[in-house]
């Protein structure tokens, strides 16, 4: 059994993971902040 290849395959599938989560992250985040501004919004003019 060769270990560095399998040490090889589980760094590949963490990175994929990571730029998946990051990509994520990028569409997920502007939403946070637009949301997150409008309860501020809504609740300082309340």
């Amino acid at each position: 059994m060769d270990m560095s290849l399998d040490i090889k395959k589980t760094v590949e599938t963490l990175g994929a993971l990571i730029s998946i989560s990051q990509r994520a992250l990028s569409k997920v985040y502007p939403l946070l902040l637009l949301l997150s501004t409008m309860h501020f919004e809504m609740c300082f003019w309340a």
